[in-house]
């Protein structure tokens, strides 16, 4: 039986890949693609200013400061969120941890989830969609810290902010023996259930502030 029907399943075989030649036409018609140009150079300045204002359409809290203020600043966002239980990498400077400060060095799902906020930096920032990279550095962290706490405050300074993707891949990969997860996010945590009500910090933090060092 699978003899004798052999003929009728090559021919119809064969009448819909004609089909579909006739429809995308041979190969050797195709046009070749041109690859993007590559990254035009930077103009100073503007990246931080593209990056702020991706962001507040995302949602996020942006503020800009230099260094000396970013402690009083740190500390009046904290405040602002309501976040008095706090979570800070191991590598995260002196200067950016607020009094009462808890360093993960390995805390529990259950601590973290108990815990309000967790201060990080970043390793770059991409201003063209506004998405800041971790590569779990020290003054980073493990993904789990900014995955269970509410409220993530992200800190990042200006000379991390590059203008594409492109170039933001540019300084996330060259890390040999790097082999930690990456987390890239552009603003609270958020999803839509089957009815489309969107619902917030399902996957991450609800709450995001952002901080731009000059």
């Amino acid at each position: 039986m699978v003899a004798a029907g052999a003929p009728a399943v090559s021919e119809a075989r064969d009448a819909i890949l004609a089909r579909i030649k006739a429809a995308v036409g041979e190969l050797h018609d195709a046009h070749p693609m041109t690859p993007p140009p590559p990254p035009g150079p930077q103009d100073e300045g503007v990246p931080a200013d593209l990056l702020t204002a991706r962001l507040k359409e995302y949602g996020v809290e942006v503020a800009r400061c230099g260094e000396a203020d970013l402690p009083a600043l740190i500390q009046s966002r904290l405040e602002a969120r309501g976040s008095s239980r706090v979570a800070v990498p191991p590598g995260l400077p002196e200067a950016w941890r607020p009094a009462g400060a808890i360093v993960d060095d390995g805390l529990s799902a259950a601590m973290l989830d108990g815990l309000h906020a967790a201060i990080t930096g970043c390793t770059v920032a991409a201003a063209a969609n506004g998405a800041i990279m971790l590569n779990a550095a020290a003054d980073q962290g493990r993904r789990a810290l900014t995955l269970l706490v509410d409220h993530h405050l992200c800190i990042v300074r200006e000379e991390q902010i590059v203008t594409t993707v492109a170039d933001a891949m540019q300084r996330l990969l060259p890390h040999p023996g790097h082999h930690a997860p990456v987390t890239i996010f552009a603003g609270p945590s958020a999803t839509s259930d089957i009815e489309l009500n969107r619902v917030a910090g399902v996957h991450g933090p609800r709450k995001l502030d952002v901080l731009i060092v000059s």
